[in-house]
C-alpha cells in the first residue's frame, strides 16, 4: 500500500499518514554518462549505497552511488560495468 503525504497542521495529523511530509522523495538532476541528456532521478529517502539504474532516454545502464551526510544528498552517476 502506497503512503500518502500530509502537510503539517493537517486535520488528519493523528492518522497513520502523519509525518510522511518529512520523508518525501528526493529528486536529483543527473547527466547520463552515455547520451549526455539531463534526467531527473527520484530517490527514496531511505536509500543509500550503490545501485544500477537505466537511463530514461537511451536505456543504457548506470551505476548510481547514493550518499547522505548531515542531511545532504549526494548522487554520483557513472557507466555501469
Amino acid at each position: 500500500m502506497r503512503e500518502r503525504w500530509t502537510m503539517r497542521g493537517d486535520p488528519r495529523a493523528g492518522s497513520p499518514d502523519a509525518g510522511y511530509a518529512d520523508r518525501v522523495e528526493d529528486t536529483k538532476r543527473v547527466r547520463c554518462p552515455y547520451c549526455r541528456e539531463w534526467v531527473d532521478l527520484y530517490i527514496d529517502p531511505d536509500t543509500t549505497g550503490v545501485l544500477v539504474e537505466d537511463c530514461a532516454v537511451c536505456c543504457r545502464p548506470w551505476t548510481v552511488t547514493i550518499e547522505r551526510d548531515a542531511g545532504k544528498l549526494r548522487v554520483q552517476v557513472s557507466r555501469a560495468q
